[in-house]
């Protein structure tokens, strides 16, 4: 993904709410709470759903906000494969695929008039023989009343091409060593350094790459403007960028923490321009080249697979349609030193051109420095940009490909053989399918048995990207997915490999559910056209500290599908609900006619990502500027906090993204937070959830005990902490706040409710 996008996400990760009337402030109670209350759900227990013949199981219907079902019809598409009946029982006939439908009639609350909605469920039904001896994946500790359906049930063959996570096909003794320009004075490796010249990419996908996962928004992360970026390369720490979107050093144990779950191919996005020479040479500090080396090491220690990559850097890649000469030397220099550093490794390290670059991006604007960020400027901010025409993109495309194929290639040793991964344009399917993207030639020797094509996959967007309010995940979905993965199925019929680069449902939880099943979805039908799926993972779903799957579904959902034992001890889902027994009760509290024990007044410009300064979404004039230190996002001059005999105090990140609150838990029976907004700026739009999480320190996305809030259920009120907060509160101090869109906060109160 693009560097906008990921910081954007970056940004979406736990608060609470609440306002007090004031000065410039406005009660959170509003038109819009009515409208958001009242708004209709109506589900199926399942969207999609795979039997055996003879087999049989209930769809279930879930509502809210509904008054009164009036009626339910239930119909088929294929009787001769799936009948159901009037209470929504499906049975299984013989194999095929049928679509059940169910018409419900109803009467809304508040609503006179009754109203319709048509639900669907594909049905897939087997013969018995294909999976009878393979239990399906389906997280037996989630209850049947939480929304969302659970994942369906797997053939053997997707079965056999998903679970492999236990490949040791590359550790050989193992032995200690010092790797040039590394953090350490020394560290265990295992890789053998085995090339097996005889197998394909594609086989290698099929029965040892098992499943796939980033390591998001660390290697390839970038500094916060050009002089940073300068000043960090000089002091010459690779560390200070593998933190700066806020993920920790990565370890040894966080990744065998990954393969836990079964992961098995490590995707190791790369900004090699963070600690590159600036005067022509691109010449790669090899203290740079070293920590990334160790990173591999790491999981090449498990015996998984590495992808590694050359992703966004700043956006440089404008550079193609200004000077192709000086661009090609760029590309060609860095991946020479990336080439010759890495050519003594196993098959189980794999070079990847390029992330999402390809094509549309040789058009970008950039700055005098040579990077696209306005942040990267330097001292001259005129933009400056190339014209292609469409043809033109696809030729410099193929161009750069096959150079990249040939670079690779000559530098020798092992590197001759490497499996090397091409992405199609904009990393899309529909571009990649386009007869003018054509892949680059190998050795004869290799022929194409050592290619794969890369592609990413977010489908539907405004489910897995935006987090679009009521967003939901339907059958419609699925058969999309199967369509367009289908569309690939020209690249294996050629013999290439298919590598999901990057998939994944961004933000989380999801109110309305679904995600399990997105997942399993996805899987399963990449499974079926012989794709490796990557997802793509900056935090969202691990904690990288603990090392633990952050939503029980998902890591039961991994567990299941591997085979693996990754710890499922996580006490909520990713629909927001609890594992039963869980103390995550919290309560919305009017705290109107109460005085807060500590409070905070000022300006804080919640950035959403785009790192923009000001009131510019709600005022006419407002300063529009960039953003690129904390004092920007809250001016230090208008904010101050009054604190009544205790240690209670907040801070917040360089960017704005997030409140810390470090509450004195010796001072408080019964905690209670509440907010004040700008003036004429608190709506469901402008403010968006909350979110809530522990921290052991401020400014870490490394978060604990999240909680997401629907703006409905805190507007107008205080917001209690429970049980498992205040806990967690105990052990990681930090109370960590933030909203998924872009308020101006003017206030933050505590209160004790006692």
């Amino acid at each position: 993904m693009k560097s906008s996008f990921k910081n954007r996400l970056f940004a979406l990760v736990m608060a609470g709410a609440m306002v007090i009337t004031g000065a410039n402030t406005s009660l959170l109670v509003n038109a819009n709470t009515a409208s958001a209350a009242s708004k209709v759900t109506l589900k199926l227990s399942a969207i999609s759903k795979t039997l055996n013949e003879g087999k049989s199981f209930t769809l279930k219907l879930t509502k809210k906000n509904v008054k009164k079902v009036v009626s339910t019809k239930w119909t088929t598409s294929k009787k001769a494969v799936a009948t159901v009946s009037a209470k929504g029982k499906v049975s299984a006939k013989k194999q095929g695929t049928a679509t059940i439908k169910c018409k419900v009639t109803y009467l809304a609350k508040g609503k006179a008039k009754k109203q319709s909605k048509a639900l669907k469920c594909m049905v897939t039904v087997t013969k018995a023989s294909q999976s009878e001896a393979t239990p399906a994946p389906t997280p037996t500790s989630k209850p049947e009343v939480t929304p969302g359906p659970n994942p369906g049930q797997l053939d053997e063959k997707d079965i056999t091409l998903r679970t492999k996570f236990d490949d040791t096909t590359n550790i050989g003794e193992e032995r200690t060593v010092q790797i040039v320009g590394g953090t350490t004075e020394s560290m265990v490796v295992k890789d053998n350094g085995v090339m097996r010249k005889e197998l394909s990419t594609l086989e290698l996908i099929d029965t040892e790459m098992g499943q796939g996962i980033n390591l998001g928004n660390t290697m390839e992360a970038t500094s916060s403007s050009y002089a940073q970026k300068l000043e960090w390369a000089e002091a010459g720490d690779p560390t200070k960028f593998e933190q700066a979107w806020g993920q920790p050093v990565t370890t040894q144990a966080y990744i065998s923490a990954l393969h836990s779950y079964g992961f098995n191919t490590l995707r190791v996005p790369v900004a090699w321009s963070s600690m590159m020479a600036e005067d022509g040479t691109y010449k790669v500090d090899e203290r740079f080249l070293g920590r990334v080396e160790e990173i591999v090491n790491y999981a090449l220690n498990e015996g998984m697979y590495v992808v590694l990559n050359w992703h966004w850097d700043y956006g440089w890649w404008g550079l193609f349609s200004l000077n192709e000469e000086e661009a090609f030397k760029r590309y060609e220099t860095v991946w020479t030193q990336i080439a010759e550093r890495f050519k003594d490794y196993s098959d189980h390290l794999v070079f990847e051109g390029q992330n999402e670059e390809l094509g549309d991006s040789f058009t970008a604007n950039v700055y005098s420095t040579g990077y696209r960020d306005e942040n990267m400027a330097g001292d001259d901010k005129t933009k400056n940009h190339g014209t292609m025409t469409k043809d033109e993109k696809y030729a410099l495309t193929n161009k750069v490909k096959q150079r990249f194929v040939d670079l690779i290639r000559s530098t020798g040793g092992n590197n001759a053989y490497r499996h090397l991964l091409i992405p199609t344009p904009s990393t899309n399917i529909g571009q990649g399918c386009d007869e003018r993207f054509i892949m680059p030639k190998d050795t004869e020797e290799n022929g194409v048995s050592k290619l794969s094509v890369s592609v990413h996959y977010y489908t539907p967007w405004d489910f897995c990207g935006d987090n679009e309010q009521g967003a939901t995940y339907e059958a419609s979905d699925r058969a999309e997915t199967e369509k367009q993965f289908a569309l690939m199925k020209k690249f294996t019929d050629a013999g290439y490999g298919i590598i999901l680069g990057e998939y994944s449902v961004c933000t989380v939880p999801q109110v309305n559910g679904g995600v399990a099943q997105w997942f399993n979805d996805t899987m399963t039908i990449a499974a079926k056209y012989h794709m490796l799926p990557c997802m793509w993972e900056i935090g969202q779903y691990f904690n990288r500290v603990s090392g633990k799957m952050k939503y029980r579904d998902i890591a039961e959902l991994f567990n299941t599908i591997t085979g693996s034992n990754g710890d499922t001890s996580s006490i909520v889902y990713t629909d927001g609900t609890a594992v039963p027994g869980a103390d995550r009760e919290i309560t919305f509290e009017d705290v109107s006619s109460l005085t807060p024990a500590w409070s905070w007044t000022g300006k804080w410009y919640k950035n959403n990502g785009q790192n923009i300064v000001g009131d510019n979404r709600y005022e006419d004039g407002a300063d529009h500027t960039k953003g690129t230190k904390e004092s920007d996002f809250i001016p230090l001059s208008e904010s101050k906090a009054t604190i009544d005999g205790d240690t209670t105090a907040l801070s917040f990140n360089s960017w704005g993204y997030q409140a810390f609150l470090k509450l004195d838990l010796s001072k408080y029976t019964r905690p209670c937070i509440a907010f004040a907004f700008m003036e004429g700026t608190n709506t469901e739009e402008i403010v968006g959830s909350l979110q809530f999480a522990t921290s052991a320190e401020a400014g870490t996305s490394n978060l604990q005990n999240e909680y997401t809030i629907e703006y409905s259920k805190w507007n107008g009120k205080g917001v209690a902490l429970n049980g498992e907060l205040l806990e967690g509160l105990a052990k990681n101090p930090y109370l960590m706040i933030t909203f998924s869109d872009k308020p101006t906060v003017t206030g933050i109160y505590v209160y004790d409710l006692g």
